[in-house]
């Protein structure tokens, strides 16, 4: 069963392309990883299937389609129930998504109550507090009055999760939701993401700059560059065989402890600025595969060896 189907979907803000054409489905119960470099547009499709486009962005065409629901087309109210219930939004600095003059037990249980998933605020309380146990913070009921604040990192991530949660959804995005934290900390996220999706049968799109973290969480990976899909496809067959030169880019720039290597490869030069859409491949002046048609033809996302590739390779 597909859950969402995101078509053509084209976002713009003044003097920049930040989602190009970029097409994908969701199924029920599917976890992919949205790979790409900072600024090759993860967070603005991220944000798109939610209906919030920030600052001056606009669509410009395409559809995201919740359960064969057009969001776009979805009154305030409906859009409102649809974020949380039905996609659930981890961010990547929790503490930012807390107010600051109110207890996160305040806030969870205004959101509870907004959601009619508690009948009233000492039902919502309960809750909460059961949920905070279910994602291990000690002392549960301390930290319900504590302010934003007074939280580490990890902890406020974790009550976002538990949040989260409680509200039910069917898809979880969460936007590099470990950036912030320490490699132990973030250890304990990621295993309590995967914990969570897969005891309750979720569907996931975790967004992240390193491939290598995805390893064991997702089933499927798409990768992004210049608000374009480049690679979609297995997550295991990406991660052995990158088709496209981006991704095997990424893949030479992670360390791993069991090979050595005198030093990381890197691809050299920047994610381009996107003024306009050209009639070339986006990653053709960074590419060490670059052919003379690459700088003449924008390349269609085709078929290869069982997934998508956007490369005149092939």
């Amino acid at each position: 069963m597909c859950l969402l189907k995101v078509t053509d979907l084209k976002v713009v803000y003044p003097q920049t392309i930040a989602v190009r054409g970029v097409s994908f489905s969701v199924k029920k119960g599917e976890k992919i990883g949205l790979v790409g470099e900072s600024g090759c547009g993860k967070s603005v499709l991220s944000l798109s299937l939610l209906n919030i486009i920030l600052g001056e962005g606009k669509v410009i065409s395409g559809k995201v389609e919740f359960k064969g629901e057009n969001i776009f087309d979805l009154p305030k109210k409906e859009l409102r129930r649809l974020r949380g219930r039905g996609l659930g939004y981890v961010f990547q600095e929790p503490q930012s998504a807390f107010d600051p003059v109110f207890t996160v037990g305040n806030q969870v249980v205004e959101t509870l109550l907004s959601h009619n998933i508690a009948p009233n605020p000492g039902e919502a309380k309960k809750l909460a507090v059961r949920y905070f146990e279910m994602v291990k913070i000690d002392n549960p009921e301390y930290v319900f009055n504590l302010y934003p604040f007074q939280l580490s990192g990890g902890m406020a991530q974790r009550i976002y999760l538990a949040l989260i949660l409680m509200l039910n959804p069917e898809i979880i995005i969460a936007d590099e939701p470990t950036t912030a934290l320490d490699v132990i900390t973030q250890k304990k996220i990621m295993k309590l993401i995967k914990s969570i999706v897969d005891e309750n049968k979720l569907s996931l799109i975790f967004i992240t700059h390193n491939l290598l973290l995805l390893k064991n969480l997702v089933d499927r990976v798409i990768v992004m560059y210049a608000g374009a899909i480049m690679e979609d496809g297995n997550f295991d067959d990406v991660f052995k065989y990158p088709l496209h030169p981006y991704t095997e880019g990424l893949l030479k720039s992670i360390a791993v402890a069991r090979e050595k290597k005198e030093y990381l490869e890197a691809i050299p030069g920047n994610v381009p600025h996107r003024v306009k859409e050209e009639d070339k491949c986006p990653f053709c002046d960074r590419c060490i595969k670059k052919m003379h048609i690459c700088e003449k033809k924008y390349p269609r996302l085709l078929e290869v060896k069982g997934r998508k590739v956007r490369c005149h390779l092939y």
